[in-house]
């Protein structure tokens, strides 16, 4: 399985949306206070959008083409990572 995500993660890399490319404008490079971000990067179970392994810290995003969000704060089972969801409706 390990292998399975990593080969998703490298392809969810290609496809990214526009709202991810957006963001990781200002992710990369350690522009957000000094803090590394990984973009599509598996984490158990799981390929997360955003993450910062030091921190443990995740951003997920859904869609970017609606104008009205929630933003949610959780917590991903089976890891210490807590995360922050966009979703649009």
């Amino acid at each position: 399985m390990k292998n399975n995500n990593i080969k998703i993660a490298k392809n969810l890399r290609k496809n990214v949306t526009n709202t991810e490319k957006y963001l990781w404008k200002y992710l990369k490079g350690n522009q957000l206070e000094g803090y590394k971000f990984r973009r599509q990067h598996p984490l158990g179970k799981y390929i997360v959008d955003f993450v910062n392994l030091e921190r443990k810290i995740i951003i997920e995003l859904d869609g970017g083409q609606h104008s009205v969000f929630i933003l949610a704060r959780y917590h991903i089972p089976d890891t210490d990572f807590n995360g922050i969801r966009n979703t649009n409706i």
